[in-house]
């Protein structure tokens, strides 16, 4: 036998073996970012003039340059008018491959069971609209299993604009709900190059409509519960004298970003199966009459990598070095 048709067996015995070659069952990169929110409640110093408003879901995925993008908006200053049975608004899932969430407002974690992105979101009740303490709920979720890139996000906004009379001194409001946060980012996986990345980020704004000489508000206040012993609440402006803002309740942290590329990894913040809601809270005191406006943002959203070569597992290796042996008794026979 001339070398060259020991090489081409070898090569062809290789490459039989190597075709049986797939990435580990258990291997992925995955992220989740979900936010659930429940009796919202704004109490204190009632408006005087009417009050508008106006909410907007966005849910975005996309897998391997697919792109999914759901949307759903509703006021009572234009059309579509909000739901007065829940839920209020409902954003339609964004989800690739369809089905991926398996089924409309299922807040389920999904988990890595598969090359997928997903998001949805949902305003459940709203105080301006039914007149009972405001809930929603939001995930990101996204996972791969072969090698490509995955991002998902789900944001809610909502902007009420307050009219108080103007001779008003002294005016006060707290703003109070519960709140359960769920990140984790985690890779398990061979060899390779891969990201995993959450992000939970929500913010609390009353600002004034009227404006100081430089076209800036004269009054803004804003929140952003970090869950720490300090207070997270901002007052600025040309028109801050004598308001405050104070933290009543700040049980953890809804502004938070989890990131790993290392294999393996299991990043988690506030992870658990069921819901767990703790307080958040604030008290504001002191601003005067006038039109205000007050503006609620929340965005779960999710972002993943994974770049993995063909790696044998142990039982193609072992097939492997069985068809080498083989193939080296044969040559040797056929030599003597």
């Amino acid at each position: 036998m001339t070398k060259f048709m020991k090489k081409a067996m070898i090569a062809v015995a290789v490459a039989g073996t190597l075709g049986a070659v797939s990435t580990t069952a258990s291997a992925y990169v995955y992220a989740l970012s979900h936010l659930n929110v429940g009796s919202f409640g704004f109490t204190g110093t009632a408006p005087t003039g009417p009050v508008t408003y106006t909410f907007d879901l966005t849910n975005t995925a996309t897998l391997n340059g697919v792109t999914d993008i759901q949307n759903a908006s509703c006021s009572n200053i234009s059309p579509p008018a909000c739901s007065v049975t829940s839920p209020v608004l409902d954003a339609l899932a964004a989800e690739v491959p369809n089905g991926a969430r398996g089924g409309e407002n299922n807040f389920n974690f999904v988990g890595p069971t598969g090359s997928y992105a997903s998001a949805d979101s949902v305003i459940y009740t709203a105080q301006l609209v039914q007149g009972v303490p405001s809930s929603s709920e939001q995930i990101a979720e996204a996972d791969l299993v072969t090698n490509g890139a995955g991002r998902a996000n789900a944001e809610l906004q909502s902007n009420s604009n307050l009219a108080f009379d103007v001779n008003l001194v002294g005016g006060s409001f707290t703003l109070s709900f519960l709140a359960d946060p769920d990140l984790r980012a985690a890779i398990s996986d061979n060899p390779g190059s891969y990201s995993a990345q959450t992000n939970l980020n929500t913010s609390f704004t009353f600002v004034s409509n009227a404006t100081d000489a430089n076209g800036d508000p004269l009054l803004t206040v804003s929140w952003t519960p970090n869950g720490t012993a300090f207070n997270d609440c901002v007052v600025t402006g040309a028109g801050s004298a004598g308001v405050t803002c104070t933290e009543i309740a700040d049980s953890q942290d809804l502004n938070r970003n989890l990131s790993t590329g290392t294999n393996p990894s299991d990043l988690t913040h506030s992870f658990e199966a069921g819901n767990v809601l703790t307080p958040f809270g604030i008290t504001v005191n002191g601003f005067t009459g006038g039109a205000y406006s007050l503006g609620l943002n929340s965005v779960t959203s999710v972002n993943i990598r994974r770049e993995v070569g063909a790696v044998p597992e142990p039982a193609t290796l072992a097939l492997l070095s069985i068809g080498l042996l083989g193939l080296g008794a044969s040559i040797k026979r056929r030599k003597s």
